[in-house]
């Protein structure tokens, strides 16, 4: 994700809730009705929750959402490593768990004390974004960190936050900012690429197969089929796409007024309200083969059939 916020995570999820079928978007009572950062589950399907009042944990027998966090901070990534070891970051500092959350010690600190502003996870391989266009990137489970500066390299300095990353066959990173537009790093050469033929705020991307990119910018939806070097607008233009997710033949983008849904692989999309209103869609979480949920500035909401109908799960 996507929206820059101070604070990140990568962290363990938990849960398959029992929703009844419904008929539109609706609440699954008990997270307090605020602003959902991020979701993500580990592999037992547990769901975790990341939001401005701190990690909730979605219980399965009582579809109720337990408040994990010792520090009521705001969370905006979580992001699951292995079964024992997840991460988490508060303002300039990447943080570690090894008891699914519960306590965090202290891993990494940013150059320049930058704010954290996102992270992202390839295997063993994991990049935390800052401020001032800088990432880090480790993969020996943060025992040694590599800094990347992208500023400099096209100038003015810039403050921008990077706000995405994705790691395109193996060898090619995609990097995302809030202002400065699309950087791709060659990792086998270190070369930095900037592309010009996007919008300058970029907040997700997302993979169909090995030739098709997909990009959430500030103003739609955008796909490149060579290697992000060019890029065209398919669709939701005029939107914030804050996040982008597939499940076969379905496409969701979440965005700053409303969820889109694609049935057609892409081709067309449908704007997809949660009950009466279509807030903030900060990130989306595939569940299994037809169920997924979201993140959003009213809280948590979930659904059984690719997003047609919606049950809320309200925190407290």
């Amino acid at each position: 994700m996507k929206a820059l916020k101070y604070f990140s995570c990568i962290l363990l999820l938990s849960v398959y809730p029992v929703i009844p079928q419904t008929i539109s978007w609706h609440k699954v009572e008990n997270l307090f009705g605020g602003k959902v950062y991020s979701l993500m589950k580990d592999t037992n399907n547990f769901i975790y929750a990341g939001t401005f009042k701190g990690v909730f944990k979605l219980t399965n027998s009582s579809n109720y959402w337990e408040n994990l966090s010792i520090h009521k901070l705001s969370v905006d990534e979580l992001t699951y490593v292995n079964q024992n070891y997840f991460l988490c970051s508060y303002l300039s500092t990447v943080m570690f768990s090894t008891n699914q959350g519960i306590s965090w010690d202290s891993l990494f600190s940013s150059p320049n004390e930058s704010a954290i502003s996102s992270i992202y996870k390839n295997n063993n391989q994991i990049y935390a974004g800052t401020s001032e266009l800088t990432f880090m990137f480790t993969s020996d489970f943060g025992i040694n960190w590599e800094i990347t500066n992208l500023n400099g390299i096209f100038p003015p300095y810039s403050y921008d936050f990077i706000s995405a990353f994705e790691l395109i066959n193996d060898s090619l990173l995609f990097v995302g900012s809030d202002g400065s537009g699309l950087f791709i790093v060659n990792r086998g050469s270190s070369d930095i690429t900037i592309i010009n033929n996007l919008p300058n705020s970029i907040f997700d991307f997302e993979q169909s197969d090995s030739n098709k990119v997909y990009c959430g910018t500030s103003n739609g939806i955008y796909l490149s089929t060579d290697n992000g070097q060019n890029w065209e607008l398919i669709g939701v233009e005029g939107r914030k796409i804050l996040s982008l997710k597939r499940n076969n033949n379905y496409f969701f983008a979440g965005t700053d007024s409303g969820m889109y849904v694609s049935t057609n692989n892409s081709l067309n999309w449908e704007l997809k309200s949660l009950g009466n209103i279509n807030p903030t869609i900060y990130d989306i979480l595939i569940i299994d083969f037809e169920r997924l949920s979201v993140a959003t500035s009213f809280g948590f909401y979930i659904s059984n059939n690719n997003g047609f109908t919606w049950d809320q799960i309200i925190m407290e």
